[in-house]
């Protein structure tokens, strides 16, 4: 049985060295200098298709907020195209396609305007 966190764990391997400040949860210590930083999951179900099966992999963006509150969006547009240009990804187990759509999911608690990227998973059959 595929798991989560090992399609979550084959992504990060992937993205690493790609994208700065990659994590697999939202960190404690936000990384220094106001950095965009990324959070990396898989957080829906995986269906069997028969000969492979798929699920969403998700990139969460998070980009510090300008001093008055409001979303710099210069910065979230150059790291989106960013990421989006690293795909799609091929490795032994899984496929990693980008899908076209990239929610904004607004700000958190502590400053942040937070941005998904849903990448599509296809999981080869072993």
């Amino acid at each position: 049985m595929v798991k989560p966190e090992e399609i979550s764990s084959e992504l990060m391997t992937k993205l690493t060295g790609k994208i700065d400040f990659l994590y697999n949860e939202i960190p404690i210590t936000v990384p220094v200098n106001d950095s965009p930083f990324v959070v990396c999951s898989v957080d829906s179900a995986i269906t069997d298709n028969y000969a492979y099966s798929y699920t969403i992999s998700s990139l969460y963006i998070f980009v510090k907020n300008l001093a008055n509150g409001t979303h710099n969006s210069k910065k979230i547009n150059i790291a989106i195209d960013s990421i989006s240009s690293i795909f799609p990804i091929k490795s032994n187990n899984y496929l990693f396609n980008t899908l076209p759509t990239v929610i904004p999911m607004g700000n958190d608690s502590k400053g942040y305007n937070v941005t998904k990227i849903q990448i599509e998973t296809f999981i080869y059959k072993q």
